[in-house]
């Protein structure tokens, strides 16, 4: 315990851009802080901080594709749920999935401390960010969902691929 316990608050950063995994799914479980940890969450739309922290494998052109739903779901950002849907994506709630829609109307990326905002159409699945990377190494990257009236939420599902 005395060996690891210092290391507990360090983050073990997820490497997109390498050959083993590109893409790569960055996912709400992984997010730093406030983390909307199960479907539940995601259902309820409940606020997360949208930053992980990533090891940037190499220099290169990426995409980063936003989404508020898991891609397997297909469904627009600001798509709502039947209550019977929810049920069979979060079972283990017991009905009590409280089902909030998103409209955000801006979507903005961070990397290397280097921001980009894209507008949002309404029913759109993800938000591309088609970048060029000129740096490689650890650093936080931050996915959000701006609504017209300010208010963020983080991205809960993030694919990164290098192209």
């Amino acid at each position: 315990w005395d060996e690891i316990s210092p290391l507990f608050a360090e983050y073990c950063p997820i490497s997109i851009g390498h050959d083993a995994e590109n893409p790569a799914r960055l996912c709400a479980m992984d997010v730093l802080g406030d983390v909307a940890w199960n479907q539940g969450h995601i259902l309820a739309a409940q606020k997360s901080t949208g930053k992980w922290a990533v090891d940037v494998d190499r220099p290169g052109n990426y995409r980063f594709s936003l989404r508020r739903w898991p891609e397997e779901l297909d469904l627009p950002i600001d798509a709502g749920l039947s209550d019977e849907a929810a049920a069979s994506i979060a079972p283990f709630q017991g009905g009590q999935q409280r089902v909030r829609t998103m409209s955000p109307v801006k979507a903005r990326l961070t990397l290397f401390d280097e921001t980009e905002i894209r507008d949002i159409d309404p029913g759109l699945k993800e938000v591309a960010f088609d970048l060029k990377v000129d740096r490689s190494g650890p650093t936080e990257l931050e996915a959000w969902f701006t609504d017209a009236a300010g208010e963020d939420c983080g991205a809960y599902y993030v694919t990164v691929q290098r192209l």
